[in-house]
């Protein structure tokens, strides 16, 4: 038969290694949930930096195109003015219109260029932010050692007593007998015969 010591042993033994069970679980979950922060971050940030090398490659593409686009201009007026046999401010005011024109362009697509850039550095930032913000948010439900070790020595008194008490009313507790029912039969007895 077991003692109401030996109930309190067991059960502190249970209570400890559950809560050193859920503290080893709880730092488990909130590490993986660090990492996976981390790791969506880092593919949050590979989309960003390929879509801002496409934003660049795409800008020097339509640069490249105006240009190409004014120098056909420059060529088409020239081959025009020397046909005709135009010269002078006029016909110079028409070219330098022309090569006006495409760099007005070309700055046009290098501005919207960087206007992408650094909406592109904003959401690296919020990536930056957001991450930072769940990191911290699984840091926040770690256990420390000394946290789970003053758990752990809860877990164990809780559990002790709680089992030595069980113990002691199963094993060690005062019980009801039949003589004692038997004894207040008889008093009760007794006093209606003394009434009677």
């Amino acid at each position: 038969m077991c003692s109401p010591t030996a109930f309190m042993v067991i059960s502190t033994i249970a209570a400890m290694a559950q809560s050193y069970m859920a503290t080893k679980a709880q730092n488990k979950q909130a590490e993986a949930q660090a990492e996976a922060a981390n790791k969506a971050a880092s593919y949050d940030y590979q989309t960003l930096a390929e879509q801002r090398g496409e934003v660049d490659e795409q800008a020097a593409a339509d640069k490249l195109q105006r240009q190409l686009q004014t120098r056909r201009e420059h060529g088409r007026i020239t081959v025009a003015m020397g046909e005709a046999g135009v010269g002078g401010n006029s016909a110079m005011r028409v070219m330098n219109n022309a090569i006006i024109q495409g760099s007005y362009d070309t700055s046009i697509i290098e501005a919207n260029r960087a206007a992408k850039a650094r909406q592109i550095n904003r959401e690296m930032g919020s990536v930056h932010a957001r991450a930072e913000g769940r990191v911290n948010i699984a840091k926040s439900q770690t256990i420390s050692p000394g946290m789970g070790a003053l758990r752990l020595g809860f877990a164990g008194i809780s559990g002790g007593a709680s089992g030595y008490t069980m113990g002691k009313s199963m094993f060690g507790g005062n019980t009801m007998d039949v003589k004692g029912l038997d004894d207040s039969a008889k008093l009760g007895r007794d006093w209606r015969q003394t009434n009677w």
